[in-house]
């Protein structure tokens, strides 16, 4: 496959946690659905995906979500077609 063929998938999801049936918080994190990673606390530069829930990104509100979304879409507009390729994703174990 060839890079400038991926198709990214990421989009903002809305987390509830839960004990016992009640609701203990609220929070969105970004989620790229084919590839099943989170948004790492990672700059965008480094290890930015990760499955690790530990590492994931989580965010107060819905807006600051989309936002850093945005800015990571066009951050990642601006590195070119050869630069964006999911097998350069580090294996879970390494991944932030």
């Amino acid at each position: 496959m060839k890079p400038q063929d991926i198709e990214f998938d990421e989009r903002v999801v809305r987390m509830t946690e839960t004990c016992d049936g009640e609701v203990i918080r609220e929070f969105f994190c970004i989620y790229d659905r084919n590839y099943l990673h989170w948004m790492s606390r990672e700059p965008f530069d480094e290890f930015i995906w990760t499955k690790a829930v530990a590492c994931r990104q989580e965010f107060e509100t819905r807006e600051e979500a989309e936002s850093t979304l945005q800015a990571f879409l066009l951050w990642r507009r601006g590195l070119g077609p050869n630069r964006c390729h999911v097998d350069d994703m580090p294996p879970e174990r390494e991944a932030a």
